[in-house]
């Protein structure tokens, strides 16, 4: 009796045997694929399937990424990251606008203050800038007299002269630089205006 139920109990272990098995499937350098009970060495960098005895994809491993194709790889992360760290950074700045002005006439307003005060420092230094030409003209006018009086000007009389030069030279340049400025912060609150009409569906046309 115990021998018939130990026959019978093959006999229904070896179908599932049979059956439980599985192949491997891979792909060779041209793109040939082959079946196996198991992947060569030299193929498995191809990437390989384990299929199950239903014809379902047990396990997969995809093809090993070349160098360049890992570099191709982490830089569309990089680039990714990126776009993201940048769409959060919008996000800040689009929080901080909208707590910033509660009308567009507020953001105006902050502009025209901070054009304000260009024009204080642009007065200032026009200001210097008058002194600082009477000043060298008086020098040249000083020298040209020396000269009429057949004299030689001296060393300190062209230095005070170079030096009153090299400060209208840089006063000047500090006006331009305010011009710049002040174009920036019109170039900037315009842009600012914009985004704030965008937020608050009041863009324009």
């Amino acid at each position: 009796m115990l021998k018939r139920l130990t026959i019978i109990l093959l006999l229904t272990l070896i179908p599932g045997l049979v059956w439980g098995q599985y192949v491997y499937r891979w792909v060779d350098e041209n793109g040939e694929v082959h079946h196996g009970n198991s992947v060569p060495p030299e193929y498995r960098d191809y990437g390989w399937e384990r299929i199950g005895p239903n014809g379902v994809v047990l396990e997969r491993r995809e093809r090993a990424l070349t160098p360049e194709e890992r570099e191709v790889v982490l830089a569309e992360r990089r680039r990714q990251a990126e776009i993201e760290a940048e769409r959060r950074n919008q996000e800040t700045r689009d929080r901080l606008l909208l707590t910033a002005y509660r009308t567009e006439q507020d953001l105006l307003d902050a502009m025209e203050l901070q054009v304000a005060s260009v024009d204080s420092r642009r007065a200032t230094m026009q200001t210097s800038l008058d002194l600082a030409n009477e000043r060298f003209e008086a020098l040249v006018r000083r020298a040209a007299q020396v000269v009429r009086d057949g004299g030689n000007v001296n060393a300190q009389l062209n230095q005070n002269i170079e030096q009153a030069r090299g400060e209208i030279a840089d006063l000047r340049a500090s006006m331009s630089g305010l011009a710049q400025e002040e174009r920036e912060i019109r170039e900037h609150f315009m842009a600012e205006l914009e985004r704030y009409r965008e937020l608050t569906g009041n863009a324009a046309g």
